[in-house]
């Protein structure tokens, strides 16, 4: 018998507890027993989505600056398996090999996104000598 997923309840810190987002959320604690101790795991560093646009928009001026991979999303899939957020894949013939991980929202939460954008950060400037999340300045003079 296949075991059940436990909904995912969104709540907001107010005061001393916790108190539903919406008005599922709402109805889904409504419909808990009375007394019942819950299991929570905070995830609540949000990603910022400025931060995402630098990102990607470094991405591209680093690509048109160096050529180095044909558009900012081979890079993104390169750089990202160079830093080893990788996760195993079978084949259908049974090997086992590496393809990048993704970065996505729900994948990384915002203390996660920081670490990857510094470890891209550092990578970019050591490789290409380009400051990705600086604007336009690159070259030798951002190292």
């Amino acid at each position: 018998m296949a075991k059940r997923e436990a909904p995912t309840l969104i709540m907001r810190v107010s005061g001393s507890g916790l108190t539903p987002v919406s008005q599922m959320d709402a109805e889904l604690v409504e419909a808990l027993p009375h007394g019942v101790d819950l299991e929570v795991r905070a995830k609540f560093n949000k990603r910022s989505r400025p931060q995402l646009r630098a990102y990607w928009a470094g991405l591209h001026e680093l690509v048109k600056a160096t050529e180095a991979f044909p558009s900012a999303e081979h890079m993104h899939e390169a750089i990202k398996f160079h830093l080893g957020y990788t996760k195993p894949l079978k084949t259908v013939t049974g090997q086992v090999v590496h393809v990048p991980d993704s970065a996505a929202f729900d994948a990384m939460d915002g203390g996660e996104f920081k670490t990857f954008l510094d470890r891209v950060q550092r990578l970019c400037l050591e490789t290409y000598s380009f400051n990705i999340m600086g604007g336009a300045q690159h070259g030798r003079e951002a190292a």
